[in-house]
């Protein structure tokens, strides 16, 4: 994800939006399921911790 980033960030100095597009769009593709498993797992652990506190 890094990399993409980078080349998009390359991409935009070199004026080439296109390209710059292309890039960030592809780093979220890679990027998101991992965001959303981080997630969920998050709201999962604050859920429990949360019932533990109400008990």
């Amino acid at each position: 994800v890094g990399l993409l980033v980078l080349r998009a960030e390359h991409a935009l100095a070199g004026r080439d939006r296109q390209l710059a597009a292309v890039a960030l769009a592809r780093a979220w593709e890679v990027a998101a399921p991992v965001l959303g498993f981080v997630h969920e797992k998050t709201r999962k652990v604050r859920d429990l911790r949360d019932r533990h506190r109400l008990a």
